[in-house]
């Protein structure tokens, strides 16, 4: 009796000890905004050729059930059928922030987000590019990006799970806003610290290259991460799971 409750003490003190050891990694951490104050976002706006503008701010309409939403309006100037003008917006949300150093590897995201066109300043309706953002190392990161086009009221755009690989760097090297594939934010603990957000970007046509306007409203922001488990945390189970079955087959 007195070897069984020397090795279930030696067991229990290294089950503590180990468990005591491993970092306090948040597995799911989620970043949501439903009210869009000015100071909380960054806008960066990007345009190629003759570009345009991108207008954002926080809008106190009675919108999708909330009193706040971020009304985003694009400003495209006319182009050329050789060389049609394009703009993005880059939206950042301050204080949304992943550090993988510090908070462990990252193994996927999830990004939603509500939108709803907006007439009411005489835009021109029809899609908007939309996708989850995330700036890494001084570069710009958009994945899940697709055009999305006017509904009835607002409609819900939903993009996961979205790994590294699903993620590519915004380059405007070319007539339109397009991403180059090559180059991949880096998730694992050795990756800086990501700061996440929405893409929105607008441009004209080849054969229709003319000044427009467009302008939509966003609400509901959320990008939910998870992180990929802490290899000790299975080894603590595996302790826990051994000490119970040993004091039980002495029992």
């Amino acid at each position: 009796m007195t070897r069984l409750f020397t090795l279930v003490s030696t067991l229990s003190l290294t089950f503590l000890a180990f468990a005591n050891l491993q970092p306090a990694f948040a597995s799911i951490v989620t970043y949501s905004d439903t009210t869009f104050n000015n100071g909380d976002w960054s806008l960066t706006t990007l345009q190629k050729n003759n570009g345009g503008s991108v207008l954002a701010f926080q809008s106190g309409l009675q919108v999708n059930s909330a009193p706040w939403a971020r009304f985003v309006e694009h400003n495209i100037n006319a182009g050329t059928s050789s060389a049609v003008s394009s703009v993005a917006g880059l939206h950042l949300r301050n204080g949304a922030t992943w550090d993988p150093a510090q908070q462990g590897e990252l193994s996927s995201v999830c990004f939603s987000i509500d939108y709803d066109f907006d007439n009411s300043t005489g835009s021109v309706s029809g899609s908007v590019g939309l996708g989850a953002l995330l700036f890494q190392g001084g570069k710009w990161y958009a994945g899940g990006y697709s055009g999305v086009s006017d509904g009835t009221g607002f409609t819900n755009y939903t993009a996961a799970p979205l790994t590294a690989s699903s993620f590519s760097e915004v380059d405007l090297g070319s007539s339109t806003p397009v991403f180059n594939s090559l180059s991949k934010p880096d998730f694992s603990a050795a990756g800086g610290a990501m700061t996440f957000g929405f893409m929105t970007g607008n441009s004209n046509s080849a054969s229709n290259p003319i000044q427009y306007s467009r302008a939509y409203f966003f609400d509901d922001w959320s990008m939910t991460l998870k992180a990929v488990p802490e290899p000790g945390s299975g080894a603590v189970l595996l302790i826990g799971s051994a000490l119970f079955g040993l004091i039980r087959r002495r029992r």
